[in-house]
């Protein structure tokens, strides 16, 4: 077993080190250009390692959003519009008072659960909406998942309508990106923070799963920075 660890622990490497190469090498624009995910699959006879990276840009940052976001994500999670509003505005005011220190008032999105009167369901559900690493203010919000686009408020129905129209196909990406380009909340900026899913397989039967925050900046001395990590694999009992 400690064996078969060391050689997932290595092919999960192996794979996120694929992926971010993929999307450093990738040119910014034409066919061939990166959008806001990427995937690579290494495979050898040691076992099979599958990265697939979304950009942060699709999740809202609690740290820089504007307050409709952040009330978005905590009502997606699960808490009324009342409950929502007054829970953003405690985090505002937290982040206001961070303005006058040199680090941000959330340094993990576990922390969020931290916040005066934050049910602990809401907290959890909130990390399949949030982050705390984008850097941005925005989100695309034709990237994010439908329970937080209808929690979102204060959202123009023809934003979620063009939304829909387009992932129907009724619509371009040009004429989607047009409308889009109307909202304060959306951006087509992306981060240089990605988030990577890992999952490995092993000729044995063994799998493995992690997941990861890294930095891809063109300008870094190395090709990326894992700035999180953890263990994403079930267990049976």
């Amino acid at each position: 077993m400690t064996e078969d660890k060391a050689i997932a622990s290595t092919l999960a490497d192996a794979g996120l080190a694929m992926a971010a190469a993929r999307v450093r090498a990738a040119p910014a624009e034409g066919p061939r250009r990166i959008g806001y995910e990427a995937n690579a699959e290494v495979s050898l006879a040691s076992g099979i390692a599958g990265a697939s990276l979304r950009n942060e840009a699709l999740r809202v940052d609690l740290n820089r959003a504007p307050p409709d976001l952040v009330e978005g994500v905590l009502i997606a999670a699960g808490a009324n519009r009342a409950q929502a509003r007054t829970l953003t505005q405690a985090l505002v005011e937290m982040r206001e008072a961070a303005d006058r220190s040199p680090i941000g008032p959330l340094q993990s999105i576990d922390e969020l659960a931290l916040l005066p009167d934050m049910p602990a369901a809401v907290a959890i559900r909130a990390a399949r909406y949030a982050t705390v690493s984008s850097g941005l203010e925005g989100v695309r919000l034709d990237g994010i998942d439908d329970a937080l686009l209808r929690a979102i408020p204060n959202l123009p129905r023809a934003i979620r309508n063009a939304i829909v129209a387009h992932r129907a196909g009724r619509i371009s990406q040009a004429q989607l990106d047009a409308i889009l380009a109307e909202s304060e909340l959306h951006t087509t900026t992306r981060s240089q923070v990605w988030r990577a899913e890992l999952n490995v397989v092993l000729p044995g039967g063994y799998t493995q799963a992690n997941e990861a925050l890294i930095l891809i900046a063109g300008s870094d001395t190395v090709p990326y920075r894992v700035l999180d990590w953890r263990n994403a694999t079930e267990e049976v009992d």
